[in-house]
């Protein structure tokens, strides 16, 4: 649910600060981030796996997935947005 809520904001932020004319290649580029580079993040976990303990790797990937979801707050203008 918070990440639905997330990505309606973010769909919601990037039609109100993106033109129009540019719309297109900032969803596309977007995408491309989103859904292109998941088999780069796999291949990473993948080569960690083996040093850390299961609960380790859980608990850095859920702090770092929290700091980036939430990082963006710290700009008043997405406050604002949002």
């Amino acid at each position: 649910m918070i990440i639905g809520f997330g990505l309606g904001v973010w769909n919601t932020l990037m039609m109100q600060f993106v033109a129009g004319s540019k719309l297109a290649r900032v969803s596309s580029l977007d995408f491309f981030g989103s859904f292109a580079l998941v088999p780069v993040g796999y291949a990473l976990t993948a080569s960690v796996a083996g040093l850390f303990a299961p609960s380790t790797l859980l608990i850095a990937g859920f702090t770092l997935s929290a700091f980036l979801w939430t990082a963006p707050l710290a700009l008043r203008r997405i406050r604002e947005a949002a």
